[in-house]
């Protein structure tokens, strides 16, 4: 039978993961356009079975002790591709890892090599993907988008009364990277009586969390509401609808998955205008996407807030071009072409 013309299997990694709800849905995805989607195994038996494997992020599949590990670990994907013709699939959330070192192992540089198809979330992650590895020619690529999230339905928007404080909201792990640091000082500088933040999450990094526990301490207009555990999503998902806005400073991102779940349940984002952000932005309008440069101030918080107050009660953002039938539209093509390599 020709392989394109039969439903493909894959291994997924991960299937799902708890702290990345893009993980499961776009598995989903990939069912409801037709594949056989399985966890993917880190072995050479499992790994020649299927016709593809498609990983989220290459430094996870590298994880384990020592570069023996590391070795062969490339090489049972790499034997798979050669002998039985299983496909190698990137979905390039990050270039590089968030925190550590910044540049690309050579596990993962030579693991992109010899990738035969790899799928963006923007057209920015391909430019830079572009400019930080060697790929192979022939390479099949798909720009899409990072889908909105499904849960159950928001409340609707309801901007702060008059003497009431817009209520802003930083969530998700707690790393540096998010520069939160920043966040506290700018936010602390607010009179609480007109707006205030609260940063909800899991200490993902417990000393960084401790330093921020340790400035916020004695800040009317920040509150802390850390975990030693990832907030239950319905939990978030409230803290997200009690909120007028959604506050996410990085100091260095591509896409952000917080923004897309922040707007899933119609709340307007504050991101800095680096990445994809801008993007994002176009995507979405200035209502619901709003781009700061440089630095975080109180100022750009403040600016922030009244433009909270500005957005119409039950106002919604337009969810369709982030919608999941555009991404399947786009994923059937993709494994199409994949498949027919």
């Amino acid at each position: 039978m020709d392989p394109s013309s039969r439903s493909p299997r894959i291994a997924l990694a991960p299937r799902s993961a708890k702290f990345n709800r893009f993980t499961g849905l776009f598995g989903d995805a990939l069912e409801r356009c037709g594949a056989n989607v399985v966890a993917y195994k880190p072995w050479l038996a499992d790994i020649a079975q299927q016709d593809i494997v498609l990983y989220h992020w290459p430094h996870r599949l590298f994880e384990g002790e020592g570069f023996l590990h590391r070795l062969k670990t490339l090489t049972r994907l790499l034997m798979a591709r050669w002998r039985r013709n299983t496909r190698i699939v990137w979905v390039a959330h990050n270039v590089t890892q968030h925190e550590g070192n910044a540049d690309p192992s050579l596990m993962e540089r030579l693991l992109v090599r010899n990738l035969d198809g790899i799928v963006y979330l923007s057209e920015t992650s391909r430019n830079l993907v572009h400019s930080t590895y060697s790929t192979a020619g022939g390479i099949v690529e798909l720009v899409t988008v990072h889908g909105a999230y499904e849960s159950e339905p928001p409340q609707p928007f309801l901007p702060p009364g008059a003497r009431e404080p817009v209520r802003l909201l930083n969530f998700g792990l707690v790393r540096p990277y998010k520069n939160l640091d920043d966040l506290v000082r700018a936010a602390g500088q607010l009179d609480a009586a007109t707006a205030e933040v609260t940063i909800c999450g899991r200490r993902h990094d417990r000393e960084y969390a401790r330093t921020l526990d340790r400035a916020a301490a004695g800040l009317d207009s920040v509150r802390m509401a850390l975990s030693d555990d990832i907030v239950p999503d319905k939990d978030l998902d409230r803290a997200i609808d009690a909120s007028h806005g959604v506050v996410l400073p990085y100091r260095d991102i591509l896409h952000s998955g917080a923004a897309i779940h922040a707007l899933s349940r119609g709340r307007p984002v504050l991101v800095p205008a680096i990445g994809a952000m801008p993007e994002l932005a176009e995507l979405m309008g200035d209502r619901w996407v709003q781009l700061y440069a440089d630095e975080l101030t109180v100022d750009v918080l403040d600016g922030f807030a009244r433009h909270a107050r500005t957005i119409p009660a039950s106002a919604v953002p337009d969810l369709e071009q982030l919608s999941w039938q555009r991404v399947e539209r786009d994923l059937s093509g993709f494994l199409a072409r994949l498949m027919a390599v």
